[in-house]
């Protein structure tokens, strides 16, 4: 017997080829075709709801209409704030890398992205703050020291949404932050401003180099391994 795909289930896929960046075209055009009745099953009120072409849907409406098989009784009001303040203060590159390392679909926008990491547990204002990497800064910031040559590897903490996260960046000679995840330069007091960072460890080049050569990791690396390792 054919296995039948309903709305959410191509939805789903067409994020995830065009995430990968693959081209979903043909799929999404199938996606039109096939109205809203391809799927049969019921659904809570307020979810999935389909909109003329002269209504100019509301955000909760269109977060509704995309994520809102995610919570029971659809996308609060409530949730709807707490949403649009994640995507405030969340760059996209952050989302994805998130829901990549989470096990989500990395597509759809900010908001969609803040509301599957919601659903999942890994983001909420109202959870415990915790610590947990933070895609690929650790590596990031650790080549971008070998290959210049100088400045300062910095490991430590930084304020996000609702919780404390592990973060590795670079401080350069002139005294300013290298951002891995964004590659963005800006001036130290912007980003200790912004990111209320907390410093944990430094390690000039030659020493990064030791750290990742003897415990085969990019770090976040324990303060045992750096006593054993590197001499200061």
């Amino acid at each position: 017997m054919p296995l039948r795909v309903n709305t959410k289930q191509l939805r789903e896929l067409i994020e995830e080829i065009e995430a990968g960046g693959g081209n979903a075209s043909v799929l999404r055009q199938e996606l039109e075709e096939l109205g809203p009745d391809h799927d049969s099953r019921p659904r809570a009120p307020g979810r999935g709801s389909r909109f003329r072409d002269d209504e100019e849907p509301t955000t909760a409406e269109r977060l509704n209409h995309r994520v809102g098989d995610l919570f029971d009784g659809g996308v609060s009001d409530g949730l709807v704030e707490e949403l649009v303040e994640m995507d405030r203060n969340h760059s996209l590159k952050e989302l994805k890398c998130l829901c990549v390392e989470n096990g989500l679909s990395a597509g759809g926008d900010k908001k969609e992205l803040c509301a599957k990491l919601v659903a999942k547990g890994v983001l909420g204002t109202k959870m415990p703050q915790t610590t947990v990497p933070w895609g690929r800064c650790y590596e990031d910031a650790w080549r971008f020291v070998i290959r210049e040559g100088e400045g300062e590897l910095v490991h430590g903490t930084v304020q996000t949404i609702g919780k404390r996260i592990g973060h590795a960046w670079v401080e350069t000679k002139s005294g300013d932050i290298l951002e891995p995840e964004s590659g963005e330069l800006m001036k130290k007091d912007f980003f200790y401003e912004r990111a209320q960072p907390k410093v944990e460890a430094r390690y000039n080049a030659e020493e990064a180099a030791i750290m990742v050569a003897r415990t085969n990791n990019f770090g976040p690396w324990t303060k045992e391994d750096e006593h054993r390792f590197i001499e200061r």
